[in-house]
């Protein structure tokens, strides 16, 4: 017996498989993309708060707001976890091959490991939003704090570089002034300290400067 347009019922029973196995893949790579943009600035903001701890001496200036001990060792082990996930979704999918899953079991096994790394991944999304509701203020304070040294030094360089095409452009009038040449030079060579600085992840000694 066959159902309309030729195609017996059995054979569409026997592809069961195959498609399950594809809706498996496609569901575990939607749970990818969604866990990696929710770890996507999850790194920066964790260090930025690291950061943010009391300086040497106990003075601790307005910009840095210290992060809870449990914040470090919280994002160790999410991170270590979903290292995990993640790692175990890309070998379900390396070893995957579609064209093999014209053979039921192939396929059902297939469907199998992809749905589990799928379930693997929307639980790590779920770990990962429920880490960002307890250490979400922390955060995002850090990240402004780390934002504001940087504005300013980005504003400081230009303003030096502004005084600098200045001075440059008063030599042919003969109005240059070694004073200032030397002041614009140190100026220059602070300013591209504290650059170094927020290179290294040092934004608040960076701002203390």
């Amino acid at each position: 017996m066959s159902a309309p347009g030729g195609t017996s019922w059995w054979r569409r029973d026997r592809d069961a498989p195959r498609r399950e196995a594809a809706a498996a893949r496609e569901a575990a790579a939607a749970a990818m993309l969604e866990l990696d943009a929710a770890l996507a600035d999850l790194p920066d903001a964790v260090a930025a708060a690291e950061e943010a701890g009391p300086p040497a001496g106990g003075r601790r200036a307005h910009h840095r707001i210290p992060a809870p001990d449990s914040l470090t060792r919280d994002w160790r082990d999410l991170s270590t976890h979903a290292d995990a996930v993640i790692g175990h979704y890309l070998q379900a999918l390396s070893g995957h091959d579609p064209a093999a899953d014209a053979e039921p079991g192939a396929a059902r096994a297939a469907a199998a490991e992809l749905g589990a790394a799928a379930a693997a991944l929307r639980e790590v999304h779920g770990q990962v939003q429920r880490f960002r509701d307890r250490y979400g203020d922390v955060l995002a304070a850090a990240s402004r704090a780390r934002a504001a040294p940087a504005g300013a030094v980005s504003a400081t360089r230009d303003a030096v570089a502004t005084a600098r095409a200045a001075l440059d452009a008063a030599d042919p009038a003969r109005l240059d002034d070694p004073g200032l040449d030397g002041g614009l030079a140190d100026a220059e060579r602070l300013a591209a300290g504290a650059a170094a600085d927020l290179a290294a992840r040092r934004a608040a000694p960076a701002l203390d400067e």
